[in-house]
């Protein structure tokens, strides 16, 4: 198998990295969840079980905010980071074989063997090749055609840690 793939590395597309790494991948989700669900959980006994209406309400009310502000706490994250790096736009080569990947970044080569690679995410519009638990190279899916993603979907999964995700981003290009 030889899959080349040809593409530029755009702000959206950086983007959307960001925003399915931070939401998805990272830990922190765990932390909101069980804060939000502790808070939610603990401000209904308050309200119920010591008949603490006004405090158990806010209680409640503060587990809630922690889900609500989660969003806007990674769409604040993102943009800080987008507004930091420089996106170039420069055009990137991936070329995807039986025993490895290279990936040429106007002319910055780096090749990995498979052994070498964390996991591959999917989403609805591109595949996340994780070099190590922070980095990935980014794959939009349009860029493949049918017949190829398929191979290449099961080639993931026989050979790497791959998991699909529902993650649909603002389309592009």
């Amino acid at each position: 198998m030889k899959i080349i793939v040809s593409t530029n590395f755009s702000e959206s597309r950086a983007k959307a990295f960001f925003r399915f790494h931070l939401a998805k991948k990272s830990k922190s989700k765990y932390v909101y969840l069980g804060i939000g669900l502790f808070l939610a959980i603990f401000g209904i006994v308050v309200m119920f079980a010591f008949h603490k209406d006004i405090a158990g309400m806010i209680i409640f009310i503060a587990g809630v905010a922690v889900f609500i502000v989660r969003p806007i706490q990674i769409n604040s994250i993102v943009n800080k980071i987008i507004a930091r790096e420089t996106i170039s736009g420069g055009k990137y080569i991936i070329t995807i074989e039986d025993d490895f990947i290279t990936y040429d970044f106007e002319g910055n080569v780096r090749r990995y063997a498979w052994k070498d690679i964390e996991y591959v995410f999917e989403t609805d519009d591109c595949l996340y090749i994780y070099t190590n638990p922070n980095m990935a190279i980014i794959v939009p899916k349009f860029a493949i055609d049918g017949t190829k993603r398929k191979e290449l979907i099961e080639f993931f999964k026989a050979n790497v840690t791959y998991k699909k995700y529902r993650f649909k981003q603002k389309a592009e290009e």
